[in-house]
């Protein structure tokens, strides 16, 4: 998943972007294999969703 958005990444712009991905909520430890570090690094936020559609930005 990380490779995908990696890819599709627009590193010409100047301009602060944040990258999300959004998974299931039994998928929250594979999202979170990439550090916390990395991921702000990058811009990139992880959102879980869990079975009653609630929707929960990943702080870890």
């Amino acid at each position: 998943m990380y490779g995908q958005l990696l890819r599709r990444m627009d590193v010409k712009d100047d301009k602060p972007v944040t990258y999300a991905v959004v998974v299931p909520d039994e998928a929250r430890a594979a999202a979170c294999r990439v550090s916390r570090d990395v991921r702000k690094a990058l811009g990139v936020a992880v959102y879980v969703v869990d079975l009653d559609g609630r929707v929960e930005e990943v702080q870890t």
